[in-house]
């Protein structure tokens, strides 16, 4: 399937279950809903304008099966890291760190890029061991909810510290 320029999203289910789909070129697709291909046959992904997705999108899909990464892109999005590192330095060129996708109980470091614009929701709450992210953004990303456990301290430049202040997605988050 290839998407015409003008489909910007793919809504909820609109693929589940569909063992015909094998390779899907996004274009210019930007948001695909929840369990959009789940159970469906999908092997391929091409396209990376993606900036609004979750891992649920793709579940019991044989793309998903096959993934060797320990971190999974689609576009800007991170939607899936699993690993058994202590540090993890996601990498530049991520914008959205997906909702529920990051799974680890040895991780107690984090570092999100400075294009970061947004985390999900329960991102790293699944994150057992995570004592301390280092966020590089300028731009105090958009939290979607309870995105890190409590205990967690954030740093930011010395620089960016007041801007990070002053956000209403930052006021009960601890900084050292």
């Amino acid at each position: 399937i290839t998407f015409p320029d003008n489909v910007t999203s793919i809504s909820a289910y609109t693929f589940a279950a569909n063992k015909n789909i094998k390779i899907v070129n996004l274009n210019k697709v930007e948001t695909i809903g929840t369990n959009a291909f789940v159970n469906s046959g999908l092997e391929n992904i091409l396209g990376d304008n993606v900036n609004n997705v979750d891992i649920m999108s793709f579940t019991n899909t044989p793309w998903l099966q096959n993934q060797n990464s320990e971190c999974i892109a689609i576009g800007n999005v991170l939607i899936k890291s699993i690993t058994n590192e202590e540090k993890v330095v996601v990498d530049e060129g991520i914008e959205r760190i997906a909702s529920n996708s990051m799974y680890s109980t040895t991780l107690k470091q984090l570092e999100l890029p400075t294009t970061i614009d947004s985390i999900g929701k329960n991102a790293f709450t699944d994150c057992s061991s995570l004592e301390s992210v280092i966020i590089k953004s300028s731009v105090p990303p958009t939290l979607d909810g309870d995105c890190f456990n409590e205990n967690v301290k954030i740093y930011v430049g010395e620089y960016y510290y007041n801007y990070y202040d002053e956000d209403i997605y930052f006021q009960n988050i601890s900084n050292s």
